[in-house]
């Protein structure tokens, strides 16, 4: 039996985790997310045994937004991705348990261990898609990569901030998709890269007013065809109670290929 564990603490362990994790881009991909985005902010753990692994990634609260309107008297947000319940218990052993924790789980068998540690308590479930069908893109909905040529209003309704939003276009060939109307951004949604060909498609905001006339799904469809055009992998990824964009996703052809759940575990010392 082989067992080895690297750490995010030395540049050759964190670019090892790296190459780990991207061999699976979609399955890792929330963990590359942050590890790329905040890697000032954010500490890594890999385990492997044999051919089985688990990867931790624990995240400071004050750098995710969302966290902290969320799940504001959190001390430490922490990801795990992990084969073997076991081993998500091996790589949990340094989690302080007296602080207040969110656990972001892909396994409910990984709950069910760390339940025995950690009071958890469910609090949602985020869905992720993926899979680009024989879409075409709609001729009223334009790909917009300029920075001029941004629905920034229609993106901060979904708490993409703009200067963010900026640099991911001039930096990392991010990219809107956009409907007009009357010259005027009415629907938009957002395709940003996560890692390499892995790409997030998020910020999906139509202005009430014109609602109910299937602009969402003009944008959405737009943003995979252009990515099946750059050969990119995508990514989608929605609440469970957000029944309307799960059904935009399955009127698509996406496959749900996994669920993040996240728990909340209050300080027991």
């Amino acid at each position: 039996m082989t067992f080895t564990r690297l750490t995010s603490e030395t540049p050759e362990d964190f670019e090892a985790i790296l190459t780990a994790l991207r061999r699976d881009r979609l399955r890792n991909g929330v963990l590359l997310k942050y590890a790329l985005a905040f890697p000032g902010h954010s500490q890594l753990v890999h385990l492997r045994r044999d051919d089985r692994t688990a990867t931790l990634l624990r995240l400071d609260q004050k750098v995710s937004a969302y966290d902290v309107e969320t799940y504001p008297e959190a001390e430490q947000i922490v990801f795990v991705v992990s084969d073997d319940p076991a081993l998500t218990l091996s790589v949990c052993d340094a989690i302080a348990r007296d602080m207040p924790c969110v656990f972001k789980l892909i396994g409910e068998a990984d709950a069910e261990a760390l339940s025995a540690r950690f009071p958890l308590v469910r609090q949602r479930a985020y869905h992720s898609y993926s899979g680009i069908g024989p879409l075409t893109p709609n001729p009223d909905v334009t790909v917009e990569t300029q920075v001029s040529r941004l629905p920034f209003a229609l993106l901060a309704a979904q708490g993409h901030e703009r200067n963010w939003v900026s640099r991911l276009v001039i930096n990392a060939g991010a990219f809107a998709a956009v409907y007009r109307q009357g010259g005027q951004p009415v629907s938009a949604c957002l395709a940003f890269a996560i890692d390499g060909p892995l790409f997030e498609i998020g910020g999906v905001y139509t202005l009430p007013e014109a609602r109910g006339r299937g602009l969402a799904r003009k944008t959405v469809a737009t943003a995979l065809a252009e990515l099946c055009r750059r050969q990119r992998l995508a990514r989608y990824q929605v609440e469970e109670t957000n029944h309307a964009s799960i059904r935009l996703a399955q009127s698509l052809g996406l496959r749900r290929y996994q669920v993040l759940t996240h728990y909340t575990a209050a300080a027991t010392a």
